[in-house]
């Protein structure tokens, strides 16, 4: 993506998420309040996983057993907001909004699938560091 898509790209989801912000139909509270307290847990969450992945968390025992919540919770959280946006989202009549709460739901569930082959590749890493080495056989 060029200089110019970018731009255009970041452009189309402000628009959509203005328009999000300000829709004032009663079919968006639950979700937008939902996701105004509970938006961040994508990031915290994902950023456990990356933490390990990217070497600034040893792995360690507890560490493994934190991105085990952080997948749960990620999937967790992916569930909650697509069970809303079910709810609401027909009875809004603002097609931005609408593509903005799509975009919401689509965001948490691919966070939730990066955390599941985030998780695999820690497990592989695990049983790597277990496995007997074969100099030393």
């Amino acid at each position: 993506m060029n200089e110019e898509q970018e731009i255009a790209e970041a452009r189309r989801k402000r628009e959509l998420y203005e328009a999000f912000w300000e829709e004032s139909s009663d079919a968006i509270k639950p979700f937008r309040e939902f996701w105004r307290k509970s938006g961040d847990t994508i990031r915290e969450e994902a950023g456990k996983l990356d933490a390990v992945l990217g070497g600034r968390t040893p792995v360690s025992d507890q560490a493994v057993a934190d991105c085990r919540q952080a997948v749960m919770r990620l999937h967790q959280f992916a569930h909650a907001i697509s069970e809303l946006s079910v709810g609401s989202i027909a009875k809004i009549r603002n097609d931005l909004c609408q593509r903005a709460m799509a975009d919401i739901v689509v965001r948490a569930m691919d966070a939730a699938k990066k955390a599941e082959r985030d998780m695999a590749t820690i497990y592989q890493w695990v049983a790597a560091a277990e496995r007997p080495s074969t100099s030393q056989q």
